[in-house]
């Protein structure tokens, strides 16, 4: 949680990226999800995007969903989609289901670049992945997180060589450069990172290690307690 703007004491929950869906084994006596007050999307592939709704209908009722205007403005020209190659083209086809309802409802509220969404947390571009990528960085009391997505998809072999990319990169020049650019600053400056499809759980640091990066999770303590 973190407060929110504008003098407003009151804790402000936000999620990063909604996965791919099909939530099950809702909390007995809390609907968590109607207490999520903002969704940051990293982008709109449906694997980030997916859980934003179920049967067509709003997850996240009570949410606003921030995302970068050139991502919504991409996923959006269908026109444009029909001369991507695939997987890319068919990812068009995922974005109406999942963040049509929220636009419909007045739920979407886009951004530009580097901003700051609410204190503490602000956006980082990071493009190359898809055209509106985004980082989401977290800082608060001199400790730092960067929220990085889809920064990397193959760790066994993208750390040693950040250059290589996959399909699923739109643009795969700017993802390399992008991803070489950000384990460059993580390294560097030390602060804790989040990326999607690496072993769990998913955070932890980067060491530079000859001409490629090291990954150092973070250990991972189940302290959970049944309520």
């Amino acid at each position: 949680m973190i407060e929110k703007g504008g003098g407003v004491d009151a804790p402000y929950r936000i999620a990063i990226d909604a996965g791919t869906g099909l939530f099950v084994n809702y909390p007995p006596n809390r609907n968590l999800f109607d207490e999520i007050d903002a969704m940051a999307i990293t982008h709109l592939h449906p694997d980030h995007t997916g859980g934003l709704t179920i049967g067509g209908k709003m997850v996240f009722p009570n949410a606003i969903v921030h995302v970068n205007k050139r991502e919504l403005d991409f996923w959006t020209d269908k026109a444009s989609g029909e001369n991507y190659p695939e997987p890319t083209k068919g990812f068009y086809r995922q974005v109406e289901p999942t963040v049509g309802p929220y636009v419909a409802a007045g739920h979407i509220k886009t951004f530009e670049g580097a901003t700051e969404l609410f204190g503490g947390l602000r956006t980082l571009p990071a493009y190359g992945h898809t055209p509106g990528h985004t980082y989401y960085v977290l800082e608060d009391g001199g400790e730092k997180l960067v929220f990085m997505g889809d920064t990397i998809h193959a760790p066994d072999a993208q750390f040693d060589d950040p250059d290589i990319t996959i399909a699923f990169d739109v643009d795969q020049v700017q993802a390399a450069a992008t991803r070489r650019k950000a384990f460059a600053d993580a390294a560097q400056s030390g602060y804790f990172v989040a990326l999607d499809h690496v072993y769990f759980p998913g955070i932890g640091r980067l060491r530079e290690e000859g001409a490629g990066y090291r990954w150092l999770p973070i250990p991972y303590v189940n302290d959970a307690t049944k309520r």
